[in-house]
């Protein structure tokens, strides 16, 4: 395969987890704005000349943002080594490390790397151990995404169920909520009209 062709598969591997991502951004961004009327924009995508390395960061409302950092392989000769997908990682954390300060201070991190060949079981070890999801279909990292957003999701409906809440702290919710269906994930508890009342006037969900 010649590089330009891989430098398109890489493109076309990237939109297809972006796509999803931005469109539930651009939702609560619609929210957010009604009850911010200053706020610019909501999402930044940082990506390498050749797509290999990915960083988009979501700005949330009342919280840190969602920074997710994605590798893309095009390597078709074997399953990733743990030598090759240490330095996958490291290159990863660099570029991480390169926005920090800049782009953002906190964040929620999510680091993957996608490779089509997969990876070997010493690789998967490794991933576990550095935290980091690996995904042989594009389909596997839209659902690691989902998955660690939805986590956060249920964690702050629990905790707010019940509570009176206003001011960004709705918005937040609507925030993932938005995420994680643009992701397949979950279903709607909260519509943008209530995020935007919640956080006007305050109330309860």
């Amino acid at each position: 395969m010649h590089s330009l062709q891989r430098r398109q598969r890489r493109l076309e591997a990237v939109n297809q987890l972006l796509l999803p991502l931005l469109r539930g951004a651009r939702r609560y961004y619609t929210a957010w704005r009604l009850v911010n009327p200053l706020l610019t924009g909501v999402s930044r995508v940082d990506e390498s000349s050749d797509y290999t390395v990915t960083v988009v960061t979501l700005q949330l409302p009342a919280s840190s943002p969602l920074v997710v950092a994605l590798y893309t392989s095009t390597q078709e000769s074997r399953p990733i080594s743990p030598s090759q997908l240490q330095r996958r990682i490291r290159r990863l954390r660099s570029r991480v490390a390169s926005l920090r300060g800049k782009v953002f201070n906190r964040a929620d991190l999510v680091y993957i790397i996608y490779a089509p060949r997969g990876f070997t079981v010493g690789a998967r070890r490794m991933a576990r151990r550095e935290a980091v999801n690996l995904a042989s279909r594009i389909e596997d990292a839209i659902k690691a995404l989902a998955r660690f957003v939805g986590r956060r999701l249920a964690r702050l409906t629990e905790k707010l169920r019940g509570r009176r809440i206003w001011g960004e702290v709705p918005l937040l919710l609507y925030a993932l909520q938005e995420l994680t269906v643009s992701l397949g994930a979950g279903a709607r508890l909260v519509s943008r009209e209530l995020a935007v009342k919640l956080a006007e006037r305050g109330g309860t969900i």
